[in-house]
């Protein structure tokens, strides 16, 4: 009987492996391909045949959704009329593990022509593809998870990487933020939590004295929000969360604690959100302060947004 789970191990290391030596070849091309792609001021076609095809449309997709406008050509297509996709100010991605796929080779014949530049993805280095492709991206593996059939799994899993690769590193360029990626997804949770406000997901503040004894703190913490508003006589506001009741609870003994009071664990002037703000970018503001929770004023009133209420 087979052992299933062995093989499908198998097949995640060897994948991993040609990961690994790919990863550690990554060379000046890399960067030279980003650069060419930034200063694409058409369209960038991403071109493959059969698997390779396949994973064009997943990079061209990922593309897309990150800043660089892109689509994908079937090169067949392209043969009968669909050439007229390419223009001058165009750039073509083209993938090929053998490098020889012959119909791809003419869409880039027609691009040598036009003078549109061609970023190759391929595994043999001296192929057609690599010599006439003005930035070779080399995608080698030593062996497919499936040895005996050579059926392309290693091979395909190193293009589409490279891909997402290329289009991470384009992100990066563009300062492309979460909230961009949401506004081309409307339709996806990411983009409904855009359109979404802060004040959609308040609860009331829970208020306490600034002289509250520290076992008050703790009755009052315990409600829920994760985090209490402190009003001084001076007018300063102050925040008291749970994370402070803890890291106070480690760092005094229990006979202690009835000594403190609120004004001894709460921070002063905290980090404040506006209403009408964008969930994303209050949970991007949480993450970057390491909080679940940020204090929100609205008016005279004050509220609390924590990040569980958020989604």
């Amino acid at each position: 009987m087979n052992d299933f789970q062995a093989i499908g191990k198998s097949v995640f290391e060897v994948e991993i492996r040609a990961l690994e030596k790919i990863s550690a070849a990554l060379d000046g091309n890399f960067q030279r391909a980003v650069e060419a792609i930034l200063k694409c001021t058409g369209t960038v076609i991403v071109c493959g045949l059969g698997k390779s095809g396949h994973i064009g449309h997943k990079i061209s997709a990922t593309l897309a959704s990150t800043g660089t406008k892109s689509i994908s050509l079937h090169p067949s297509e392209a043969l009968h009329g669909d050439l007229g996709r390419i223009g001058k100010d165009d750039l073509i991605i083209g993938i090929s593990y053998s490098g020889e796929t012959d119909e791809l080779l003419q869409v880039v014949a027609y691009a040598k022509i036009m003078k549109v530049p061609v970023i190759a993805i391929t595994g043999v280095e001296s192929s057609t593809l690599a010599v006439n492709s003005n930035i070779k991206l080399i995608t080698y593996v030593s062996e497919e998870a499936c040895a005996e059939s050579r059926v392309p799994t290693s091979s395909t899993t190193a293009a589409l990487v490279m891909g997402d690769a290329l289009s991470i590193a384009l992100m990066k360029a563009r300062n492309f933020k979460i909230e961009d990626f949401a506004r081309l997804h409307p339709g996806g949770a990411l983009g409904k939590l855009l359109l979404t406000k802060v004040k959609d997901y308040l609860k009331k503040a829970i208020f306490i004295n600034e002289t509250a004894g520290f076992r008050e703190v703790i009755i009052e913490i315990a409600k829920g929000n994760g985090l209490l508003v402190v009003k001084r006589e001076n007018g300063e506001v102050g925040v008291i969360t749970d994370g402070d009741v803890r890291r106070h609870m480690q760092q005094f003994k229990f006979t202690d604690m009835e000594s403190l009071i609120a004004e001894n664990i709460m921070s002063i002037n905290p980090k404040m959100i506006d209403a009408d703000d964008s969930c994303v970018n209050a949970d991007r503001v949480m993450k970057e302060m390491g909080v679940n929770s940020l204090v929100v004023k609205d008016g005279n009133d004050y509220f609390v947004y924590n990040r569980l209420n958020g989604k």
